[in-house]
């Protein structure tokens, strides 16, 4: 018997064959490398390359000579290794590698059955004696060629794939071209708001402006209501005065002084009508004074009384002192509000519809200046000439969202993503073709800042996929668009 030489037997999927003889293939080699095992002699492949030569026979005999399994392509001789593979033909459907612990392991790993060449009619009774004790048992009954229901399916998936990717590239090119005569719209929109905007900004500043003289003006008017409302008071502490009790010498209710003169407007029973009662609604008709003639006014009270023509000025009469005792009462004031509004006086209006005035400019001004940086930012693209992120134009201003597990997840391009209400990150940009990424998310309970990294698939619209998170807080979604169908995919699923 043939001495062991070092090496470990394995089980892998291949059919062991001699070294190429009169064009005869060596098992478990694909048809682009037969030509490396070609020749008398055979040196060791990869790591163990610039060994010495071994000869053509020792080639799949079942003895590993080679660190990287090279000499066994076609046994399970140096299993555990993965550098070299066994080739399945797999005539019919799709040819396949793999794993050498496969060959002759009892299990048909290719369709073609070609991994358990052991159980072969005669394959056994054809190996000498040391080589038959090696490798396990081998089947009893030859492997099931499968491969061409296996191949139907596969070209019939095969077609189905290469008809969305030609659909999807389709819809790719029009995406494109649609980002680029938006991109020709946002230039010329952006001219139009960059001429604009120092217009809002001129207009903000005026209704600054208008803010500030309308509360100057209602401060203006506030102190003189204030000083009126003093003198309302001054005259009726003097009225009170003037009514007292008899006894205080104080002339009795339709009595007349010495010369027998009635008091002035008294001789029906009358009252002297104060300055505090005719701040009063209705001060005209009380006692059935109506008509009467008003108590003529000092020459400095003329000149401390309002202007006339001051209209913003006697559209309100000051507070009286029953009003601003009731408005001490915690309540009343918030019931009187309840039951007949505020009732603010025409200075404070003016106060109130200039700040929303201001509000609605400093409004338009904001607006303008995130218009112009994203329209900058379509216009800059457009120039790139970078095709890949015009075709994901269409997804600028959208959220999608689908809820995976317990949690809902909501993308929004270009923006920000959300797992429910919680912050995953912000946009980020591009890390590779098709691939985006969102960052600087809510921290996480003694972790990092959460993060998501999208990768798109091609598809005729746009979803999300799945989302997993292959580390803590750190988030993968894949999402279905048609600008990942690219022609490089197209090309890579046509070749055999």
């Amino acid at each position: 018997a043939r001495p062991r030489r070092r090496g470990i037997a394995l089980l892998v999927a291949a059919v062991p064959l001699p070294a190429l003889a009169d064009g005869v293939a060596v098992r478990g080699v694909a048809p682009e490398d037969q030509a490396k095992y070609a020749g008398d002699t055979f040196s060791c492949l990869g790591a163990s390359a610039g060994s010495a030569s071994l000869p053509a026979s020792a080639v799949n005999d079942n003895f590993c000579d080679c660190e990287d399994g090279s000499d066994e392509p076609g046994t399970s001789a140096c299993a555990g290794q993965r550098i070299t593979l066994f080739h399945c033909p797999n005539e019919g459907s799709v040819a396949a590698f793999v794993y050498a612990s496969r060959v002759n392991d009892g299990v048909c790993d290719c369709c073609d059955g070609s991994d358990e060449w052991s159980s072969a009619p005669g394959a056994q009774a054809a190996l000498p004696e040391w080589q038959r004790s090696r490798g396990g048992p081998p089947r009893q009954t030859p492997c099931p060629n499968t491969c061409a229901q296996e191949g139907r399916a596969i070209f019939k998936e095969r077609a189905r794939k290469e008809a969305d990717l030609v659909s999807g590239i389709k819809t790719r090119k029009a995406l494109i071209e649609t980002a680029k005569r938006e991109a020709v719209d946002a230039g010329k929109e952006l001219e139009t708001v960059r001429a604009q905007l120092p217009q809002l900004e001129e207009a903000e500043q005026k209704a600054k402006a208008a803010v500030d003289a309308a509360k100057e003006k209602a401060e203006q008017i506030r102190k003189k209501l204030e000083k009126a409302a003093e003198k309302s008071e001054a005259a009726a502490t003097t009225t009170t005065t003037t009514t007292a009790p008899a006894s205080e010498g104080v002339m009795p209710e339709g009595a007349a002084p010495e010369g027998g003169h009635a008091p002035e407007g008294g001789a029906e029973g009358g009252a002297v009508i104060s300055e505090y009662t005719k701040w009063m609604e209705g001060a005209e008709k009380v006692d059935g004074l109506e008509g009467a003639p008003a108590k003529e006014a000092t020459e400095d009270e003329q000149e401390e009384d309002f202007d006339p023509d001051d209209e913003d000025v006697n559209i309100v009469k000051p507070p009286g002192a029953l009003t601003r005792f009731f408005a001490k009462i915690p309540g009343v004031e918030w019931l009187r509000k309840k039951m007949f509004g505020e009732g603010k006086p025409a200075h404070e209006r003016a106060v109130d519809d200039a700040e929303k005035a201001h509000r609605e400019a400093q409004s338009k001004v904001r607006e303008s200046r995130v218009r112009v940086t994203d329209l900058e930012r379509k216009v800059r693209e457009a120039e790139s000439e970078d095709e890949e992120r015009l075709a994901y134009s269409s997804l600028d201003g959208r959220c999608i969202n689908k809820k995976v597990a317990e949690y809902k997840y909501e993308v929004c391009f270009f923006d920000k993503a959300k797992q429910d209400s919680t912050s995953i990150g912000k946009w980020k940009g591009w890390e590779a073709p098709g691939v985006a990424k969102f960052d600087d998310g809510q921290y996480c309970p003694g972790g990092p800042e959460r993060s998501l990294k999208v990768v798109f698939e091609c598809a005729a619209s746009e979803e999300i996929l799945d989302v997993t998170e292959p580390s803590r807080c750190t988030y993968q979604a894949a999402v279905a668009h048609p600008a990942a169908c690219r022609e490089d995919l197209l090309e890579a699923i046509r070749s055999p």
